[in-house]
């Protein structure tokens, strides 16, 4: 009996301490410093600052991700059924059961089964960057960090803004503007060249303040060679007979899905764009002879794809 009490008095005096703490101010329950991040305390601190721009590279890679589509009887029963790949000739789709991958495989894609993940990921992310180049001026970093910060970011943009325009043509292009749930968005798509231009001057920019590969801690960061290699992916699909000139309904819809009127002269700016990646000297091919056939089979996800010529420039990304 007196066991029982003795248990029961030790209990009764815990839950009163646990209680007492909890209605303090500053007491169990209280809000942590780090709980309660706003845009203003973000960027007041140099750390969070470092990891907001880190978060906008986490999704860089989503849109060719072999795992993107899924397929399964519900949320909890996914598995991967390919990327975008699986709507080309290179592959297929790892099962038949429905999904958007085979949807595009088999050319049957449409609103109904289409995902919006290009579209979410890459607006949320470019208003990520618009948050970031407004507030970056008065964050606590060194002027040399700033400018890189800043020109890491303006790339990141200019890689988003390539995923909507592969994805839908023309988008509307937001500049710095960032918006909220109570402004009115302007809903006017800008057209496919406007956006290719927009694209390429962002990456012109960047690469003006970044070095010509990363190395060390910032080894997988945006660099001047990454810039390049995107500006010369861009302008080859702005070239090829997709986007050059190929009229797809005899609309002004035709804007918005490429350029109305054939031009060659885009073919020498992928050129030129590409030569310019190669002249860094900072890439090379990976050349392996030891083992016939072995290829790129044992170079890591992580590292430098140096397969450089137009559409296979090097991307020094994540």
């Amino acid at each position: 009996m007196k066991k029982i009490y003795f248990q029961f008095t030790a209990y009764s005096f815990f839950m009163m301490l646990f209680i007492f703490a909890s209605c303090k101010k500053e007491g169990f329950l209280s809000q942590t410093t780090t709980s309660n991040l706003t845009e203003e305390t973000v960027f007041k601190d140099s750390t969070n600052t470092v990891r907001f721009l880190a978060g906008i590279y986490e999704n860089v890679g989503f849109s060719a991700s072999a795992k993107r589509f899924t397929y399964g009887p519900d949320v909890f029963h996914q598995t991967p059924n390919g990327g975008l790949d699986a709507s080309s000739d290179e592959a297929e789709v790892y099962n038949s059961g429905g999904s958007t991958a085979l949807a595009w495989e088999t050319g049957t894609i449409n609103a109904a089964v289409v995902t919006d993940d290009a579209y979410k990921k890459s607006y949320t992310n470019i208003r990520s960057v618009n948050q970031l180049l407004k507030n970056l001026p008065n964050v606590p970093i060194n002027n040399f960090v700033k400018t890189q910060m800043k020109a890491e970011a303006r790339f990141l943009r200019a890689w988003y803004y390539a995923i909507l325009l592969k994805h839908y043509g023309g988008v509307h292009l937001v500049g710095d503007s960032i918006y909220n749930y109570t402004d009115k968005i302007p809903a006017t798509r800008n057209t496919y060249e406007e956006c290719v231009n927009y694209i390429i001057s962002e990456c012109d920019a960047a690469a003006q303040d970044l070095p010509n590969a990363q190395s060390g801690v910032d080894y997988g960061r945006a660099s001047k060679g990454a810039c390049l290699a995107l500006k010369a992916r861009v302008l080859l699909y702005a070239a090829s007979p997709l986007f050059n000139g190929q009229s797809l309904t005899g609309t002004k819809n035709d804007a918005l899905l490429g350029y109305p009127a054939y031009n060659k002269e885009r073919w020498k700016l992928a050129q030129d764009a590409a030569e310019a990646v190669i002249s860094l000297g900072a890439f090379s091919l990976n050349v392996d002879n030891s083992t016939p056939g072995i290829g790129f089979q044992v170079l890591l996800p992580s590292g430098i794809i140096a397969s450089i010529y137009l559409n296979r420039c090097a991307l020094q990304i994540m």
